[in-house]
């Protein structure tokens, strides 16, 4: 959808099918299935969409459900290593019939999940090669998990010195999330 008047009022529709559907929050999947098929009814000309990834933590299991709908992947962060974990699921709007399939991913103590749009994988270099999930899991390996405002700041300015810029090309969003459980 972009930018701009039209993006804005996409996601009020979008706020408006996620308080509608709120019951079904405690079940991933159902949820987004849900939110899909009211979006496809609402929104019919089949060039509108959604990204998403939703995710819920059990704190008592130490797993979190995690079900993506057209978004990049997260990162885990498990002692030293980083890997980018990939999402299913079609974008949000496009197919009525979409059944959506959550993964339960188990976490340890000290564990750190970085969830974050598009615009932070899709920065490009000065030939035009593209930092990917697998250049954002390196820049937080080498520089450890950005669980502060520091860190994530670090993290962000290591992104712009790969793209040589002074600005990002495209929105930015990124969480992190440390766990830390009682040992």
């Amino acid at each position: 959808m972009g930018h701009g008047v039209a993006a804005a009022l996409y996601a009020m529709h979008l706020h408006s099918l996620w308080e509608s559907n709120r019951r079904l929050l405690d079940r991933p999947a159902t949820f987004m299935t849900a939110v899909n098929r009211n979006l496809c009814q609402l929104v019919r000309d089949g060039e509108s969409f959604a990204t998403c990834l939703f995710g819920l933590i059990d704190l008592e299991a130490r797993t979190v459900a995690l079900c993506g709908a057209g978004s990049p992947p997260l990162l885990l962060t498990r002692g030293k290593e980083t890997q980018p974990i990939q999402m299913t699921g079609l974008p949000l709007g496009m197919m009525p019939e979409t059944q959506y399939k959550a993964s339960l991913i188990p976490f340890c103590h000290d564990d750190g999940l970085l969830f974050f749009s598009d615009g932070a994988i899709e920065i490009a270099d000065a030939r035009g090669n593209m930092l990917g999930s697998d250049g954002l899991a390196a820049l937080v390996s080498r520089q450890g998990f950005p669980d502060t405002d520091q860190k994530m700041q670090h993290l962000i300015e290591k992104m712009l010195l790969f793209s040589n810029d002074i600005r990002f090309p495209d929105d930015l969003t990124m969480l992190g999330v440390r766990f830390q459980t009682e040992v």
